[in-house]
């Protein structure tokens, strides 16, 4: 099975901007489960703005399986932070 390369761009933009963002507010905030919200209602938000553009433009459409790798890397992202998070907890004991 052969991955297109447009999937696996829409899931390292999702997993970047999930983690850049979550970080953010996660180090604002001082809370884990506040920074993955953020993060993932602004990516998801990029990755549905996006595909709504995609639907607009001419000769372009709207695709679910865009969707869906930016789904997947929307949750890598906020697996990783959670990893991050437990081991950074283990480290501080």
């Amino acid at each position: 099975m052969k991955i297109e390369k447009d999937k696996i761009q829409h899931f390292g933009v999702c997993l970047i901007a999930t983690l850049v963002m979550s970080c953010a507010a996660w180090f604002t905030s001082g809370s884990l489960q506040t920074g993955c919200a953020v993060g993932i209602a602004l990516s998801a938000g990029l990755a549905l703005g996006k595909e709504y553009g995609d639907k607009n433009a001419t000769g372009n459409h709207w695709c679910w399986w865009d969707l869906l790798a930016d789904f997947c890397g929307i949750l890598a992202a906020v697996l990783l932070l959670m990893v991050a998070n437990t081991l950074l907890e283990l480290m501080i004991k």
